[in-house]
């Protein structure tokens, strides 16, 4: 089965290149990743929520980090704890 991460970070101030970092990283542990989820994009639509034609619902985890603080961390839905512990883990090592 695989497992798949929805993805969001502030656009500036560095933000793209910490994503693309994550990303890669997770793609190594055999986790895929959607970015570009901006939750202002969202709609509901038939007891689902879509942002940009990706299902909220289907991922196993979305991680939003806002640009006040790089360790201000917001969840919105965990599926699996497995894999926040290696999102975690991911976002130590590149410190």
């Amino acid at each position: 089965m695989e497992r798949r991460i929805g993805l969001w970070m502030y656009q500036n101030g560095g933000g793209e290149q910490i994503q693309n970092q994550l990303a890669s990283k997770l793609n190594e542990r055999d986790i895929s990743v959607v970015t570009n989820l901006d939750l202002g994009n969202a709609v509901a639509h038939d007891g689902s929520i879509f942002c940009n034609d990706q299902d909220m619902g289907s991922l196993d985890l979305f991680f939003h980090i806002m640009q006040v603080s790089k360790h201000l961390i917001k969840l919105i839905c965990i599926k699996h704890l497995a894999l926040l512990f290696q999102l975690l883990i991911t976002m130590k090592h590149l410190n």
